[in-house]
Parts: structure tokens; C-alpha cells; sequence
């Protein structure tokens, strides 16, 4: 928002990013091993007895410390070998450091201490190219370089610091002591001696006693303008994208800072300079305007078009040379707009700078702000792409940026619910462990519970073992009001209705009733739009019988295992192949005897007719053969019972089909007949009809193109006839040859003999008389 970025921007800092000042050189006075005080000017004679003592100087990458002289040439010599006398320290350097402190804008009542690092000698030749200072000790704010006393040229001290750079050219002076001083993040390089030698020592700068507060440090109308400015992001979206204005997603409000901070520097009281005081403005607001503030380290990664600056427009997009380099260095290649941008928060710091062990959250770029741009710091990875077309070259560029994060407190519970659902939950999950009455703060915990209606489904995604689950289910009956209980649980998908949670949802059945669990099935359900039933459902509906929850849940779930699990076998049944395929005729005949024997299991008359409905209405194609398993379930019940469940109707539906297929009797060994179901109406099918239906006809040779023959294969697919398709590629056009299958006659007596068999069973357990009416 401009608003704010022009308010920020605003505030200019009392000190700069360096410091540079001289001092007498009575004022340190240095005993080296082997060698005694050290006296000034120093003459080549005692820097050659120096360099006796010292060892090539490494350097930090990453995670290693590495021996290169191509990036540093120096000799060092360990603090152990050296000693600095406290007295003349006191008198010169302890002042010295008050005036470097108000130098670098520190804060009136903090303290500069030193921590000794080392002692580096350059002779002709030696330097170190541009680097990083690490934050060695806690609380390191800066860097002191202090060059002694003698004669030389070049070894220049290059320090930048957001796109601005300053030189300390110690050879300027070869009389005083010069102390050169920094801020630790700024990228810095030591450019090569020319002639006589160099020496310094380099110290840590620790700062001390910062409290926090702020003394006169802003302008005064500084501090109303960014209130002003705070207030009206936080009242209003019209600043947010057009498309962005109409959610109702909380407001965050993330401002990058200016220095680079690691998690060990990172803290409220050592902020830096400009940081320092934008920040406590920044906090007087959200004081104010009621919001939470907390101090971050963010992942910055931004996408920039680029462009070579040697390179001719043409030839750079349009053409390819093959003899150039393609690991051209990226280096040569100048940023020029912004593509796109993410940034990501990995670390937080609370008010009271406790580290927060929050999860890794993305922050949309509309909330994202900066008075720096990523372009001014040194990223910590980069790659290049060539030319993309829309886009020209690109380069992207990851940082790490420190950033003060705020938004409203009322909006604190659902961003920090967003941002760390576990945690969170388990913060609100507390007083319950606790055992603290719900009446006691009913109120309280009720309002966080609305607070996180919209985003509660970033909690479900987290929940995994069944003591998550199991506590939740614990917490909604905590909490004794229905309506938000059935909210919370609505988040959830059906694979919450399972075994393990049977005794769960008994308890909650008989906190908020039957009814009520009704609504929540059916809306976990409802939600399910693919969902084809429950894949173990005879031992889910045992487990709720065993509990003895009410019967009308019982029938809901049977109800809708059954409605769902027939919707779904009806749409596959649309295709024909489906029907008689013997797979799928087991699978339907499954289903339905599953069923069947639930509802006998639950004595319950209602549900079995439900059943036995879907079995007469013929609307899955069962096999008369299969339904006889179906009815042996019956044979052991009594005669009351029979009665009960009025078998007779299921018993003389399959005895009827079982006796109409027996009529047909078997069909001659040479009947090649074939019965099928016509779809199509072009004239090649009414040739396969002919074919087919023909009785003395086996086979065909048919001689027919190519796209004919594809959809004569396709027809008989599709009808899943007993017919063998070849082609016979001789000739023009070649010929398709279909032959009916030779076991028609075998599978045909087969067939009729098993259904003489079942019907004589049935009849025989039964007691009936076979064709009776």
C-alpha cells in the first residue's frame, strides 16, 4: 500500500551504515608472542616477525570454512598470540565506541562492547573479495576494523549497503590508529595492497542494554502520519486487487526490513538503524489499533526480466549463436522489472521475543511491503533462464529478509489457526484436558469456535492418528452446543463414519440426540459426491447394533449404503457388456446378499423390504441362479419369522424366473441362434442382426474396408455376443470373419441343468410344488 510505503519511507535514520573515526595509537597499546609491544609505525622488520606467527586466512561458506587464496589472501594471526592492555583501552577506545555508536543511529541507551575476532596482515599482493560478515556472537550488531599505524597504498575497504557504497582508504593516514565500522550485514571486500603492508585488527560490535523504548527518535508529525496510514489499511480493502476486495480472508500487513538479520541476530532490542526506528512506529500503531505484532525471517523469491547490457537487442532474442558460451555469467546480466514475487515466513518472534514454533506460512504479495527493494540485496541462490518468449530473459533470486508481520487481534485466531492448525488446536483443546467446566468459559471458547468456522478444514488436513480423532470427538461433546459441534464435525469427510469411531459417535448421539446425528451423517455424505457406499459395511452396522444406538441411525445408514450403492451399479449398467458380465453379475449379487443378511441380522422388517424392492424391480439384472443363495438365508428361520419377513414374495420371484428359463428347454446342437439387443439402425448392423439371429449360420466372411469393419467389431463388443472376430488380410477389401462360439450347445445344457437343479432345491426346502400359482 503507497500509503504506508510513503510514510515508511519518510522517516529518515539519525546515523548511516558506517562509522568512521581515528584515535591516537597511545590509546592501544598491543604485547604480541615472541615480539613484545608493538611500536608505531610499524616497520617492515616487526611485520615481517608478525607474519612469522600467522597462517594463511580461511573463510566461511555456508557451513564450511574453506582455504582459498582466489577469493582471500591474508595472513591471520589468533588472539591467543595477542593481548590488548585494558588501561590505555579504557582512557581511548571505550569513548571511541560511545561516538561510534551514535555514528551508526544506535539508540541513546544502548552500550557498544567488542569481542576480539583477529589480526590481519596484507602485504603487496593480498586481499578478499566482496563478502558477507556471519554474526559470530549473539546480539554482533556490527563490524570494527582497526588499521594500525603504517605506510602503504592500495588494500582499500569496500563496504555497501542497499545499493550505496563508501571506500575507507587507510592509506590515507599512516600517523593515527583508524577505526573502520560497519554494520554486519553489509557485503564488504578488501581490494589488493599495492605496496608496504597493512595491519588491522577486527572486532565483533556486541550492543547492549536496549530496552525497547524509542527517545525522540521520529519526527513529530512522523508517528501520526503511519498511525493514520495503519488505520486505513485496516478499515477498508479498496487498496487490495479488484478481485481481492470481495473475500473476507482476515488482512495481514508484512513489511520487509532493510538490513538482513540471521535467527541468531534477530530480535526486538538489535534492530538496525533505519529498521529500528520504522519498527517501533510501526508497534506504537498496532498498540493503538489493537493489533499483533511479530518479528519474522521471511524466504523472498522473486522473478526479474533481465536483459545483457553488451549484448545487441536482436541478436540477444532472436538469434542463436552457436559458438557463445551458454554458462554466460549472471553477473553480466542487468535486472530491469519484476516479474512475480513469493515470499514465504519460516521464523517468528512474539512481542515478548519468544520464538514461536509456527509452521511455514505463504503471504500473498498484496500484503507484502517494502521500502528496499530484493533488487538492492545480495540473494543467497540465483538462476538464470534464457530467453521465454513473453518474458525475454528472466532471473530468479531467493533472499532471506527479516519482516514485521501485524494484523487485527480479532482476526488472531483464525490467521494463526490458518497458519498452525495443530498447534493451535491443541491450545484449544486445553482447558478440556484440564478439566475445566465448559460453563466457566462457555463465552469465550464458543466466539474462537466461530472465529475458525472458515478455516477449520486446514485442521482436518493434519489430523492423522486415531488419538487426534479421538480427542476431537472428546472436545465436541466438551464444548455442549449442537450447532457448533455439527459445524466442526461437517469439516470432516465420510471416512470418519468407520469402526473405530463407533463408541464416539454413540456418545454424541446421546449428548445432542439421534436426530442430530442423522444431519451430520447425511452432510458428510452429502459432501461425497463420487462416494459408491461404505467398503466394509456388515461390520460398521454390527459395531453401532452392538452399542445399541438408536434404531433410526442404523436404518439412515443402511438407507444410504443401499441408495448409493445401487445409483452407482445403474450408471455402469447402462453399458450392455456390463449386464452379463460375470464379474459384475457377482459383484450385484454380493451387494444384495450383504444386505439381505444385515437386515436379518437387525431384525428389522423395514429394511429387508427395502431390499427385496430392489431385487424385484429388476434394476440390477441379477441371475436367478445367484438369488438361490440369496434364499438358502432364510431356511433356518422360523416359521414365524418367515412370516415376518414375508419370504414368500423373494421365493417366488426367483422360483418364477427359475421355471420360465427351465421352459425354454436346451437348444439344438445345431442351433446357431443368437439373441442380442439391436442399438444401431445402419445397415452393416442390420447384417450382424441377420448373422446372428440366423440359426443355421456359424460363421461369416465378410469382406468390408477398414472403418467398416472397426464398427462391426465395436457393435459386437458392445453386445458382448459369444462371436470371434478375425481379419483375413487377403484380397481388397480385406474381409472380417466372425465365428459363434462352438460351446453354445454345451453351455446352453449346462445352463439348463443347473436351473433344474436350483428349482428342485428350492421347491424341496421350501415345500412348494413346482409351477404352482
Amino acid at each position: 500500500m503507497n500509503e504506508i510505503q510513503a510514510a515508511l519511507e519518510a522517516l529518515e535514520p539519525k546515523g548511516n551504515f558506517y562509522a568512521q573515526r581515528t584515535i591516537s595509537g597511545s590509546y592501544l597499546q598491543v604485547n604480541v608472542n615472541k615480539i613484545g609491544r608493538l611500536v608505531y609505525p610499524l616497520t617492515a622488520e616487526i611485520i615481517q616477525s608478525l607474519i612469522a606467527l600467522a597462517e594463511p586466512a580461511k573463510y566461511g561458506l555456508k557451513e564450511q570454512t574453506i582455504l582459498d587464496e582466489s577469493v582471500r589472501k591474508v595472513w591471520e594471526i589468533k588472539p591467543t598470540k595477542f593481548k590488548i592492555l585494558k588501561m590505555g583501552w579504557r582512557k581511548g577506545f571505550e569513548p571511541l565506541l560511545d561516538r561510534i555508536k551514535r555514528d551508526l543511529g544506535l539508540p541513546d541507551e544502548t552500550g557498544l562492547s567488542v569481542d576480539l575476532h583477529n589480526m590481519l596482515v596484507y602485504e603487496p599482493g593480498c586481499f578478499f573479495k566482496p563478502h558477507q560478515d556471519s554474526e559470530k556472537v549473539d546480539n554482533m550488531v556490527a563490524t570494527m576494523v582497526v588499521v594500525l599505524p603504517t605506510k602503504h597504498s592500495g588494500g582499500e575497504l569496500v563496504v555497501e549497503h542497499n545499493g550505496r557504497s563508501y571506500t575507507f582508504d587507510s592509506a590515507k593516514e599512516s600517523k593515527l590508529v583508524q577505526a573502520f565500522s560497519f554494520y554486519a550485514d553489509c557485503r564488504h571486500e578488501v581490494k589488493s595492497l599495492k605496496s608496504g603492508y597493512r595491519v588491522v585488527l577486527t572486532f565483533n560490535l556486541i550492543l547492549e542494554n536496549y530496552k525497547g523504548q524509542m527517545n525522540s527518535l521520529t519526527e513529530r508529525d512522523f508517528d501520526k502520519r503511519i498511525d493514520q496510514a495503519i488505520a486505513h489499511y485496516f478499515s477498508t480493502r479498496d487498496w487490495l486487487p479488484s478481485w481481492r476486495r470481495n473475500e473476507d480472508k482476515p488482512l495481514k500487513f508484512v513489511y520487509l526490513l532493510d538490513h538482513e538479520y540471521t535467527e541468531s541476530g534477530l530480535s526486538w532490542q538489535h534492530l538496525k538503524n533505519t529498521d529500528r526506528m520504522r519498527v517501533e512506529a510501526l508497534l506504537k500503531a498496532s498498540d493503538k489499533h489493537q493489533l499483533d505484532a511479530y518479528l519474522t525471517l521471511v524466504d523472498s523469491h522473486e522473478t526479474w526480466d533481465c536483459y545483457d547490457d553488451n549484448d545487441d537487442f536482436y541478436s540477444s532474442k532472436y538469434y542463436d549463436d552457436e559458438e557463445e558460451d551458454e554458462e554466460s555469467e549472471e553477473a553480466n546480466y542487468i535486472l530491469n522489472d519484476i516479474i512475480d514475487s513469493e515470499t514465504t515466513i519460516e521464523y517468528w518472534l512474539d512481542r515478548q521475543g519468544n520464538h514461536r514454533n509456527f509452521n511455514t506460512c505463504y503471504v500473498e504479495d498484496c500484503y507484502v511491503h517494502a521500502t528496499v527493494s530484493g533488487e538492492d540485496f545480495t540473494p543467497y541462490d540465483s538462476e538464470y533462464e534464457g530467453f521465454m518468449g513473453n518474458y525475454g530473459n528472466t532471473m530468479d533470486r531467493w533472499y532471506k529478509r527479516a519482516a514485521i508481520v501485524m494484523w487485527q487481534k480479532k482476526d488472531a485466531a483464525a490467521i494463526l489457526f490458518g497458519i498452525d492448525p495443530l498447534s493451535y488446536i491443541n491450545a484449544l483443546y486445553q482447558p478440556m484436558r484440564d478439566g475445566i467446566a465448559i460453563d466457566k468459559l462457555e463465552i469465550d471458547l464458543h466466539a474462537q469456535i466461530d472465529a475458525l468456522e472458515s478455516v477449520w478444514s486446514a485442521y482436518i488436513k493434519k489430523v492423522e492418528t486415531p488419538e487426534q480423532y479421538g480427542e476431537m470427538f472428546q472436545f465436541v461433546s466438551y464444548i455442549a452446543d449442537k450447532t457448533r459441534a455439527k459445524k466442526i464435525l461437517e469439516n470432516f469427510d465420510i471416512k470418519l463414519i468407520a469402526v473405530d469411531y463407533t463408541k464416539d459417535w454413540h456418545d454424541l448421539s446421546g449428548k445432542y440426540s439421534a436426530e442430530w446425528l442423522i444431519e451430520v451423517f447425511s452432510r458428510l455424505i452429502e459432501k461425497e459426491r463420487l462416494w459408491d457406499g461404505f467398503n466394509d459395511f456388515p461390520k460398521l452396522i454390527k459395531a453401532f447394533h452392538q452399542i445399541s444406538i438408536d434404531k433410526e441411525v442404523l436404518r439412515f445408514l443402511f438407507s444410504m449404503q443401499l441408495q448409493r450403492k445401487v445409483e452407482r451399479l445403474q450408471i455402469q449398467l447402462e453399458r450392455k457388456r456390463e449386464r452379463i458380465d460375470a464379474k459384475s453379475i457377482k459383484l450385484r449379487h454380493d451387494l444384495v446378499s450383504e444386505l439381505v443378511n444385515v437386515a436379518l441380522n437387525l431384525e428389522d422388517r423395514v429394511l429387508h423390504d427395502k431390499v427385496i424392492d430392489v431385487i424385484l424391480s429388476r434394476k440390477l439384472y441379477l441371475d436367478s441362479l445367484l438369488l438361490v443363495d440369496v434364499i438358502e438365508r432364510y431356511f433356518p428361520l422360523s416359521k414365524e419369522m418367515r412370516v415376518q419377513y414375508d419370504i414368500d414374495r423373494i421365493i417366488s420371484f426367483v422360483r418364477l424366473a427359475l421355471e420360465e428359463e427351465k421352459n425354454l428347454g436346451v437348444r439344438d446342437e445345431n442351433d446357431w441362434y443368437i439373441t442380442f439387443e439391436k442399438s444401431c439402425e445402419c445397415e452393416l448392423c442390420d447384417e450382424l442382426g441377420g448373422f446372428l439371429h440366423d440359426k443355421n449360420a456359424q460363421s461369416k466372411t465378410w469382406p468390408i474396408g477398414e472403418s467398416k469393419r472397426q464398427h462391426v467389431s465395436s457393435m459386437v463388443y458392445d453386445l458382448a455376443v459369444p462371436v470371434k472376430i478375425e481379419t483375413l488380410r487377403q484380397g481388397s477389401p480385406h474381409k472380417l470373419v466372425l465365428t459363434k462360439d462352438d460351446e453354445l450347445y454345451a453351455i446352453s445344457l449346462k445352463r439348463h441343468q443347473k436351473i433344474s437343479g436350483a428349482l428342485a432345491q428350492l421347491c424341496l426346502d421350501f415345500n412348494i410344488k413346482e409351477g404352482a400359482v
